[in-house]
């Protein structure tokens, strides 16, 4: 406890106002700023009245600070005016420190002006940006699937390997992506095309332009080999040259084009053909007339009997030739009527087996059938030949199978045939035999082609089948493979008429009587036409051509009950003829008779009102017929 109190303490605790205590130190810090002059002052002092009475000098401390703020403002202003400097000062400080938030605020106003526009720029460019990207997306998208749906295959060829190939090309070629990109694309073509490929991406990628498209074969992964037609660009593709490709397969054209070439290459050959057949068919109408004639007036002990006989059957044999000659020339029509094929079929296949013993034959013959407008003979020609061929190409046996069924072709079928769409009747005849390499099946309907020896065959027999189908409007195909057999498959054209009974055919020669007018430019045949006609019976008038007739009917119309009458003469043709003599009697009988079979021409005349046609050569017993057939009525469409 303290007892000694410093006298200098005394005068200021007990001086008038009283000084706070606690704040003693603070004011005695602000009085040399002031100028005021301060009592003395111990600490010992206060902590003395702190301790003798705490309370009540606290209380009073505290009040006497703030008569001490009072009097220290009051005792400031009465002080010199450096103060309202320092006031002013303050308040310059105030004005700065507003004007500066002022320009703060107007900075950070323009500022937030400045980063909402630069948002709104920002948020327009993103808005730009992914409207771009969007458009970019879409018109990726839309050439993707161009490039993928595209009819052609398209890829790009860098460093010689195929790189982004689409569908088509994976298609076409039967790799994947992945394979291609480990196979040189050299590889898949052809090797007899790879220099002139290696040679057109070499020019392009040395930057030169190629003129136009080129067109080489491509092998696929089957082994199939493809007629391809190529269109390259050259690009540019991560630095480094590469060329765009654009590839089409042509292989269906190529085929049409060769289908075509080769039906005019066969039109050709057929005329010429046609010709020859015409011309034989004159000579072999009069040895076969002469022969009959000898044959009627002598018994067989006559000593030139076997001789004549052995004629006759060796004109027979060059008649069959030149036949299958008209066949191929595609004029083998003769005597066109609505045809039962199932039964033309069923007929022709039974008369083949009993010679064909050691062939399993079987047919599938469609129901209902509807019938088509051909000729008999010729039509059995045709089957009959596929049949030889067939049992040909199986020496040891097999079997052949015929098949018919009704069907509807399109046009796009029908097209590279020349040939009108709509419902056929289908035949196929197929065989277990030997079969056929590619290039032989190309020339299997060339006439004279054989792979058989000369005592086997002319090369007549599947040109002759293909004339005849091409005749009657027809379509042949021809399917085969080396050592797996083959088929063949015929359309004809199928008819709403109904079929028409074959009818029996006379055993021997059929005499009459009457006046015919026989008219042909080959006095071989008229000569052996009148012996024939004079034998059965007739009166003969003859005319060398067609103004001599048209001479000889006018004088003598009313006398004359049949015309037979050459096509093809000098002059006056046949129809011409025929238009003629129509017009001075319309009720006049005319028996075409040509050397060619019934074409164009003739069919019109036919349907003109012609009674009939006989096919050059023809024999005594068919010509008898014939005749009597018009005479009495029984008109041959």
């Amino acid at each position: 406890m303290m007892t000694n109190r410093p006298a200098s303490v005394a005068p200021y605790i007990v001086s008038p106002g009283p000084r706070p205590f606690l704040f003693g130190p603070l004011f005695l810090a602000f009085l040399p700023l002031l100028s005021l002059p301060g009592p003395a002052f111990s600490t010992e002092a206060v902590l003395v009245g702190l301790h003798d009475n705490p309370p009540l000098l606290l209380q009073d401390q505290i009040g006497q600070v703030r008569g001490m703020a009072i009097g220290l403002l009051e005792n400031i202003a009465g002080q010199d005016g450096w103060l309202w400097i320092v006031m002013l000062a303050g308040a310059a400080l105030l004005l700065i420190f507003f004007g500066t938030t002022l320009l703060l605020r107007a900075r950070v106003h323009r500022k937030t002006r400045e980063l909402r526009q630069r948002n709104t720029d920002l948020r327009r460019e993103i808005q730009d940006r992914l409207q771009a990207q969007q458009e970019s997306m879409r018109s990726e998208t839309k050439y993707r699937l161009v490039v993928d749906y595209a009819n052609e295959a398209i890829f790009l060829l860098q460093n010689g390997m195929v790189k982004f190939p689409n569908p088509k090309t994976e298609a076409m070629l039967g790799y994947s992506e992945r394979e291609l990109a480990a196979l040189p694309f050299l590889n898949l073509v052809h090797p007899d095309d790879r220099d002139m490929v290696r040679d057109k991406i070499k020019t392009l990628e040395q930057g030169e332009a190629l003129t136009s498209t080129y067109a080489f074969r491509l092998i696929n992964q089957a082994g199939k080999e493809l007629s391809v037609q190529q269109n390259d660009v050259f690009t540019t593709w991560e630095n480094q040259p590469t060329v765009l490709c654009f590839l089409r397969d042509i292989s269906a054209q190529m085929r049409m084009e060769a289908q075509m070439l080769q039906a005019q290459r066969m039109e050709a050959v057929g005329t010429l053909a046609g010709g020859v057949a015409h011309d034989f068919n004159n000579l072999l109408t009069g040895i076969q007339g002469r022969a009959a004639l000898m044959l009627m007036n002598i018994d067989a002990s006559h000593p030139h009997y076997r001789d004549l006989r052995e004629i006759e059957a060796i004109s027979k044999s060059a008649e069959n030739l030149t036949r299958q000659l008209l066949g191929f020339a595609r004029g083998g029509k003769y005597e066109v009527a609505a045809l039962d094929l199932n039964a033309l079929i069923a007929d022709t296949l039974t008369m083949f087996g009993r010679t064909r013993k050691g062939l399993d034959l079987h047919k599938h013959l469609g129901e209902a059938l509807p019938a088509v407008e051909a000729d008999r003979g010729q039509i059995g020609q045709v089957f009959l030949n596929l049949f030889v061929n067939a049992s040909q190409a199986m020496p040891t046996g097999g079997s052949i199978t015929v098949e018919t069924k009704d069907i509807r072709l399109h046009e796009e079928f029908v097209r590279p045939h020349q040939v009108r769409p709509g419902k056929f009747v289908k035949v196929t005849v197929t065989d277990t035999g030997s079969g056929m390499d590619e290039a032989t099946r190309q020339r299997i309907f060339d006439p004279f082609f054989t792979t058989k020896s000369r005592e086997r065959g002319t090369g007549l027999g599947l040109a002759s089948v293909y004339g005849i189908v091409k005749n009657h409007g027809g379509i042949i195909t021809v399917k085969s493979d080396k050592g797996r057999g083959t088929t063949f498959t015929i359309f004809l054209p199928a008819s709403d008429k109904m079929a028409r009974p074959e009818r029996p055919h006379a055993l021997n020669a059929v005499r009459g009587e009457g006046t015919i007018l026989l008219v042909d430019d080959e006095k071989m045949i008229v000569e052996a036409g009148r012996l024939m006609l004079q034998t059965l019976g007739y009166t003969v008038l003859t005319a060398y051509n067609g103004m001599e007739a048209l001479s000889i009917f006018k004088a003598r119309h009313a006398d004359i009950d049949l015309v037979l009458l050459d096509i093809i003469m000098p002059g006056l043709e046949g129809h011409e003829v025929f238009q003629a003599m129509h017009a001075i009697k319309p009720e006049v009988k005319v028996l075409l008779a040509s050397g060619y079979s019934i074409k164009n021409q003739t069919q019109k005349i036919l349907e003109a009102g012609c009674s009939g046609f006989i096919q050059k050569p023809f024999s005594i017993k068919e010509l008898s017929v014939k005749i009597q057939e018009i005479l009495k009525g029984a008109r041959n469409p």
